[in-house]
């Protein structure tokens, strides 16, 4: 009898969730469970990272640990961040993971409770539909993205089929050097820096300008504003 009882006040309650709910508060529920989700994950990545950081600073190196203070800030706060510390990439590999994780407990309650209202009759309304497929859109969106491998020399191209130019280098501090292939050119050699945009994509930074480029283990493009597309072949491919 005491089962049955409570079987029935857990579907009452379910029941009762299911019609109290509306899209903005599925939504706000989300914000704040992941945010907390997300919270522990970042102290988490904080706390591992110190040691990396205190390590520099007892050999000397202010500036290194000062860098690794900026990439975890930079992590935590969404970022992609491509670090020349080993143990610090390694670190946010399992931060990638771990954030994952936590966030697909949040998202598989929250698709729950959207499905659920898709069977009652606020459900059926045009604007609630709306509501709840944006909601679902940023929910399944809610995912860390990792920055694809990036070859650090590449050579430069005015198209796929013309000769190289010249020959542009990344450096892992975030500076980039383009050395024209004429020793005579004017151009010399171009400098500026990068940052990672996307998974498969930079920002290069140049006289205030910016170059955006797009890449994969083999090739890229660059779109220049003062000049156009330009094409990459990575150094090391055939």
């Amino acid at each position: 009898m005491k089962r049955l009882l409570l079987r029935a006040t857990l579907l009452l309650v379910t029941v009762s969730t299911v019609l109290a709910d509306t899209p903005a508060i599925i939504a706000a529920d989300y914000h704040l469970q992941s945010a907390q989700a997300v919270q522990r994950v970042n102290e988490k990545l904080e706390q591992s990272a110190a040691p990396l950081a205190a390590r520099l600073l007892q050999q000397g190196d202010a500036a290194g640990a000062q860098q690794i203070t900026q990439e975890v800030r930079a992590k935590t706060a969404g970022e992609l961040v491509r670090s020349q510390n080993a143990g610090l990439m390694k670190l946010f590999v399992q931060y990638d993971q771990a954030r994952a994780k936590a966030i697909a407990v949040v998202q598989k309650a929250s698709i729950a409770r959207i499905d659920a209202m898709l069977q009652t009759p606020a459900g059926a309304k045009l604007d609630t539909l709306a509501a709840l497929g944006k909601l679902r859109t940023e929910i399944d969106a809610d995912t860390p993205v990792t920055a694809a491998p990036l070859p650090l020399r590449w050579t430069y191209h005015r198209n796929a089929a013309s000769p190289s130019m010249g020959d542009l280098i990344f450096n892992p501090d975030g500076t980039w050097s383009l050395i024209d292939a004429d020793p005579k050119s004017r151009y010399g050699t171009q400098r500026g820096g990068w940052v990672q945009a996307g998974k498969n994509s930079l920002h290069l930074t140049w006289k205030g300008a910016v170059w955006k480029m797009t890449y994969d283990d083999k090739s890229g493009t660059i779109d220049r504003p003062d000049i156009g597309k330009r094409h990459l072949k990575a150094a090391s491919a055939p």
